[in-house]
């Protein structure tokens, strides 16, 4: 892979009930746990660290969802893949300066929330994990 791609990996994460976690960054937007991809780390490793850093919440993964690629503001180009994942355990230690916020939503709410404060596209990715999960895939 070209060097000059930046790599995170995270995901859309279901508790039992069905409900999604949501994250507010530190820029105050709703979206989904994930982070940068380490030295030697796979997308799967990097994702259920990132979950686990970010909300303290143990996820594993069901599917792949999607590859997301774009241009930061820098000119870096980025490259976030993102899983649908599953926890059974729903407390949340949010950690670190980057999350301000953590909460899992019903599924309606959080479509709701990513329309009104969140990045282009993250309603219809959480309606693809939606799928995906009843789908079992």
């Amino acid at each position: 892979m070209d060097e000059s791609v930046e790599r995170s990996a995270g995901g859309v994460v279901f508790d039992p009930d069905g409900n999604v976690l949501l994250i507010l960054d530190r820029y105050g937007r709703w979206a989904f746990p994930k982070g940068h991809v380490e030295g030697g780390e796979s997308d799967v490793q990097a994702a259920k660290r990132e979950v686990r850093e970010e909300t303290g919440i143990e996820a594993e993964i069901v599917t792949d969802l999607v590859t997301l690629r774009y241009k930061l503001a820098n000119g870096v180009m980025k490259e976030s893949h993102l899983f649908v994942m599953t926890a059974s355990a729903t407390a949340i230690t949010p950690l670190g300066a980057e999350i301000r916020e953590a909460r899992f939503r019903p599924v309606e709410d959080a479509l709701e929330i990513l329309r009104s404060g969140s990045y282009s596209g993250y309603d219809a990715i959480l309606e693809k994990a939606v799928g995906a999960l009843a789908n079992g895939r």
